[in-house]
Formats: structure tokens, C-alpha cells, sequence
């Protein structure tokens, strides 16, 4: 079973009250990050590889969270990837990188979505970025690196769109 690989717990043996305190002035961070879902579709192999042309690729980037307890979210970052060549897909990728954020107790309430779903994200994309480079390098494709995301645009984007669908009903 995952778990955290911290000591959070002061009263074991080798914790100290730096690491803590440390916890408690951090605006917001992860105890744990995984995968929740990962999938690579590699549909016209070995075919593929024969007359090899660069794909066209087309990335959507979403980012959710979920309340789990006072302060403490799922935060999810999903990526899907559609690669595709002469009107035919070269390969899939689909995956949700999630981590559990602790918001500290001194950022005030009205900064904690934001900091959620900006920051958040913004922590866990690195990782994710890793894994889908070493699965389209694994899948013998050139290495997919894909480039910093805005985080603040897409949510700001997001409240807009979320204002608009109000406003229409």
C-alpha cells in the first residue's frame, strides 16, 4: 500500500517539530501521488513504424478536485493524447495523475480553490510529463515532452465558462 514517506507523526522517534512547522507555513502539500489511470493505445503497430511520418498531436489537459476531509483534496490532473497521421490514429494516451493536498490551516478560505486547481496541478504536471514521455519513448516513438501548461489561464478560463453556464440557465 502506498503511504507517505514523511514522518508526520512528532511523537516517533526521529521526527522533529521543523518538519511540521515546515507543513503548517506551506501553503499546500502532497502527502501521496499516483496513477489513477493510464492507457496507451498503439493501434496500427508494427505497421506504423514501417513508413513512419510525424503525427499531429492534439493534447487536452483537464484538472478536477475533490473535498476528502477539512483541507484535504484528490487533486487530478488528466491528459488525453490523440496522435495521428494520414487520418489515422499513430497513438492513444490517457492518464489521471492525482495527489492528496493538504491546504495549511493559515491560507484563508477564499484562497483555497484557487490554490487547488492552480497550484496543485502545477505540482503534480511534472510527473505526469515524466510518465507520458517514457511511455511514448517505451512505445518507440520520439520522446513526447510535453511543454509547461498555464494552470492560472485554465482556470480562470474554467470560472469564466462556469459564469457563463449560469448566467444561460
Amino acid at each position: 500500500m502506498p503511504s507517505d514517506t514523511s514522518n508526520t507523526d512528532m511523537g516517533e522517534e526521529g521526527g522533529n517539530g521543523d518538519d511540521q512547522d515546515l507543513r503548517q507555513t506551506t501553503p499546500l502539500h502532497f502527502s501521496l501521488q499516483y496513477i489513477k489511470d493510464l492507457s496507451f493505445e498503439n493501434p496500427r503497430a508494427p505497421e506504423v513504424y514501417q513508413n513512419f511520418e510525424e503525427p499531429d498531436v492534439n493534447i487536452n489537459v483537464n484538472v478536477g478536485a475533490r473535498n476528502l476531509a477539512e483541507r484535504v483534496f484528490e487533486v487530478i490532473l488528466q491528459i488525453s493524447i490523440d496522435a495521428r497521421a494520414n487520418d489515422q490514429t499513430t497513438f492513444l494516451v490517457e492518464l489521471e495523475y492525482a495527489g492528496i493536498a493538504h491546504v495549511a490551516p493559515n491560507v484563508d478560505a477564499e484562497a483555497v480553490q484557487p490554490l487547488v486547481l492552480i497550484e496543485g496541478p502545477r505540482l503534480l504536471f511534472p510527473f505526469a510529463r515524466t510518465i507520458i514521455a517514457n511511455m511514448t519513448r517505451d512505445a518507440a516513438y520520439p520522446l513526447l515532452l510535453l511543454a509547461q501548461m498555464d494552470f492560472v489561464t485554465m482556470y480562470r478560463e474554467g470560472l469564466q465558462k462556469a459564469q457563463e453556464e449560469n448566467q444561460s440557465v
